[in-house]
């Protein structure tokens, strides 16, 4: 009986090899079809409990499982029900026998056996290829799996998943950009969030269909749904996080916004009520130099949110990337990781036991001088699951940017501690999205899935340390493919690690969630910005079509972001020698010496002056081939930085503005593939000349005047005489030379509503001769407007305030009501499916031939 019991085994393990392994080569446009039952699938080759398919011929009370083997329905532990549904890229069954994980890179869903710690098999979430799946939930019987996809807008269904063949099941489309899904305790209902329709979607999971559409404005982002245990719906509540703050103060401060969840009755069609939470103040107390700094921060991005009961006493827990933009401009203040908790029975913020996590990674020793193996501050914190525990809370929160686990404890008394004496933080793969934690209390697992490694870590809380990661779908290995260039440019962009910053603190994604926005107005050196987001950088369908860097044309490369890598996040940066210092010049700002134009004059690279992309490239002047290189990489993956799509509005109300866009002369501004007439007219890198002596383009536009007559815009729309010109606010320092000919002045420097108009150190901001023309793609995500943030909502940007901007492509442009209603529908629809405006001639200021 026993080598019979081994024999049984051992075919059931060799079947979950063949389930994990086969399907070839997964690099194809359906990555589900290794293990959905297609062509190159699992099934011929794996045993099955019988001929007729891996889910028949067991007996009544019996399933076939993962293992391919004949095995009793388990018994559900109802107090297992009690846990409440949320939003997370990776989800667990109230078995605790299968993990799903969203693989957003390559449109699919992987499913995982807990028991072995493999893989079992794979699903595309989405008909529709590259549908960058978000979120999975898993059914209440672990059979069933449901998927929001972002790129799609839509939520699918995977069916058999308990087995080696999940496969895609009925697919809805139900709004723009799903981001978040949550199930009610039955699993009767499924609720996702629209990211950029600015609603929440109640969808009945047995028909798949919409039941109810609840608007909520803004961008909702995460889901948790309560559960009581009673088995009922119509009792529980929905929980729904607002990405972005929301304004209550000033633009450009500390204390500037608050957090928003949303309370929505479960059947119900409208927000019940909203829960604040409050900006903490104090936030993080940092050394600058050899002063200590203080600054307050306001929950923003709001990723994700848990709910959970100790001692009673249900609670929420909201994690978010906080702001700082007051200054100073450093690595260890401008964004925070911060845990805001909500008494659900009060439905109001328990600010006592809100926490910035970094002050309690602060408090740790590090004495080893090495950044990569001593402490790591939490950038883009994302997820929180708990211990299984009602006598004590102690949490664990994934770090996106810093590939870490770290644990919290809230102590009854209210004191908290961070970490634990085994081990600080706890590594994961690279960039950690969503947390689970198995049910039971005995040597518990918790799994998170990691968008760059694409693979599944699996933490022992017992031990504190990672035991496995698991392949979940492939990386890019060929150095020479472009896939490999945009894989390891979106590893850069994300990471906080290694030469990228500081004790973890920074990340480009920091700034820029999903390379978009953060809808931040900081306090930088030219004055007050708001975060670009990074999809008009380029134009969709040609790399080469790039936009002037920054709110005043300062940049016209990624790579002369290096010095914020180097000084605002504190890094070692990418521009080093081959014994790994820095590139650096003998005397002066880094990179200042590295051109000499006649032998006598020197000339900084940074900003428009030379060529950092040259310097990069050139091994003579930068030698770590594995780290010079990197900015290049950057770029091709912010090429690759898709818009969100359009919100969806009344088609005949969508080309009433369309129409009024075009009679208002907007597109003398904002047309051509990118949404706006920014662009680089000259290549940075091109030189002439042998070392030490070279002339870049770039300064042979400081020479060169523009053409004064600009037919159709208004005579006062650039105020400069040359192609390229220097600082314009009146005084201060830096002084920074501005590609003048893509600036338009339309009135917009000093509005009403926004930021101060100064600069982190206290002198005038630049930009009052204009502003590098924004694009207009993913409008839905970008509140408020202008370079300041004084305009809350795009209906605000059209009050009187801003008449000038309104006006400047016609001064007749009057808008009623309904004109507003529709020219604002219209703008929150362009998306990169959107039909273009062809650039209207003679309102290019910069020469395309030069």
């Amino acid at each position: 009986m026993k080598n019979i019991q081994k024999l049984y085994t051992a075919l059931c393990v060799l079947c979950l090899i063949v389930a994990a392994g086969c399907g070839g080569d997964d690099s194809g446009d359906d990555p589900g079809a290794a293990n959905n039952g297609e062509a190159g699938g699992c099934v011929p080759d794996a045993p099955v409990c019988s001929e007729g398919g891996p889910n028949d011929g067991c007996a009544e009370g019996e399933f076939c499982n993962t293992l391919c083997a004949c095995e009793a329905e388990p018994v559900v532990n109802n107090e297992l029900l009690d846990r409440s549904s949320r939003s997370t890229p990776v989800d667990i069954s109230q078995d605790d026998r299968i993990v799903a994980m969203v693989n957003t890179d390559d449109g699919s869903v992987s499913f995982f056996n807990t028991e072995t710690e493999s893989l079992i098999g794979r699903a595309a979430s989405s008909s529709t290829p590259n549908s960058e799946p978000t979120a999975v939930v898993l059914s209440p019987d672990g059979k069933q799996a449901w998927v929001g996809n972002r790129a799609t807008g839509t939520v699918s269904r995977i069916d058999d998943i308990d087995t080696a063949q999940p496969a895609l099941g009925q697919e809805i489309e139900v709004g723009s950009e799903v981001m978040g899904l949550a199930l009610t305790p039955t699993g009767a209902t499924l609720y996702a969030t629209d990211w950029t329709g600015g609603k929440v979607v109640a969808i009945d999971t047995g028909s798949m269909s919409v039941r109810d559409t609840i608007e909520t404005g803004g961008n909702p982002f995460a889901l948790a749904i309560s559960n009581d245990g009673d088995a009922e719906d119509s009792d529980e509540k929905v929980y729904v996080t607002q990405f972005y703050g929301r304004r209550v103060a000033q633009e450009g401060l500390d204390t500037s916004a608050v957090g928003v969840v949303q309370v929505i009755d479960v059947g119900a069609t409208s927000v019940a009520s909203e829960i604040e939470l409050a900006p903490l103040d104090p936030c993080f107390s940092g050394r600058i130099g050899d002063d200590v700094v203080t600054t307050a921060c306001y929950p923003n991005q709001l990723y994700g949110i848990t709910l959970h009961t100790t001692l009673g006493v249900p609670r929420a827990y909201v994690v978010s990337v906080a702001a700082s933009p007051e200054g100073p401009v450093s690595f260890n203040h401008n964004v925070q990781a911060v845990v805001s908790v909500i008494d659900l029975t009060t439905e109001q913020e328990d600010s006592s036991r809100t926490v910035n996590l970094n002050t309690l990674v602060a408090l740790q020793d590090d004495d080893d001088d090495d950044e990569s193996a001593g402490r790591r501050f939490l950038s883009v914190p994302n997820a929180i699951d708990f211990v299984n525990s009602e006598e004590v809370t102690i949490g664990y929160v994934t770090s996106a940017g810093s590939d870490i686990m770290f644990r919290v404890v809230w102590n009854e008394d209210g004191s908290l501690e961070g970490g634990s004496p085994q081990a600080f933080n706890i590594a994961t793969g690279q960039n950690p999205q969503g947390l689970v934690v198995q049910h039971g209390q005995r040597d518990q697992r918790a799994y998170t899935g990691n968008l760059i490694s694409r693979d599944l870590s699996i933490v022992s809380f017992r031990d504190q340390a990672l035991v496995k990661n698991v392949t979940s779908t492939d990386v890019p290995t060929d150095p020479a493919s472009d896939a490999f260039r945009v894989w390891k440019g979106k590893r850069f962009f994300n990471t906080s690690t290694g030469i990228w910053s500081k004790e973890g603190w920074g990340s480009c994604q920091g700034c820029h969630p999903m390379g978009l926005t953060d809808n931040v107005t900081f306090a930088f050196a030219a004055g007050p910005r708001q975060s670009v987001s990074l999809d008009g950088q380029f134009a969709s369908n040609d790399p080469s079509d790039m936009r002037a860097l920054n709110w005043t044309a300062i940049f016209d490369e990624t790579q002369d972001f290096e010095l914020n890598t180097r000084g605002v996040s504190g890094g070692l940066g990418s521009m080093l020698n081959a014994d790994n210092t820095r590139v650096a010049s003998p005397e002066g700002p880094p990179f200042a010496s590295l051109l000499a134009e006649d032998g006598d004059v020197i000339e900084n690279h940074q900003a428009l002056n030379g060529s950092l992309s040259f310097v990069a490239g050139n091994e003579t002047l930068c030698s770590n081939t594995n780290t010079c290189p990197d900015f290049a990489l950057i770029d091709r993956y912010i090429q690759t930085v898709r818009s969100p799509r359009g919100r969806d509005a009344d088609a005949a109300l969508i080309e009433q503005g369309r129409a009024l866009f075009a009679d208002g002369g907007c597109d003398k501004c904002h047309s051509g593939p990118k949404w706006t007439v920014s662009r680089l007219f000259y290549t940075p890198e091109r030189f002439a000349g042998a070392l030490p002596s070279r002339i870049f383009e770039v300064d042979q536009a400081f020479e060169t005047p523009m053409d004064p007559s600009i037919p159709s815009l208004p005579q006062d729309v650039n105020l400069d005489s040359t192609l390229v010109a220097g600082d314009d606010s009146d005084g201060g320092s830096p002084a920074l030379k501005r590609q003048a000919c893509n600036i338009r002045n339309v009135a917009t420097f000093g509005a009403q509503g926004g930021a101060d108009e100064v600069r982190a150190n206290g002198s005038p901001a630049q930009g009052r001769n204009g502003y590098n023309v924004p694009s207009l793609l993913g409008l839905s995500t970008g509140a408020p407007y202008l370079h300041h943030g004084a305009a809350e909502s795009l209906d605000d940007l059209f009050d009187a305030r801003f008449a000038g901007h309104t006006r400047a492509g016609n001064p007749n442009f009057i808008l009623g009501d309904e004109d507003r209603r529709a020219l604002v529908a219209f703008l929150l629809s362009i998306d990169e499916d959107t039909p273009t405006f062809a650039i209207p001639q003679g309102v290019l200021l910069c020469p395309t031939d030069f």
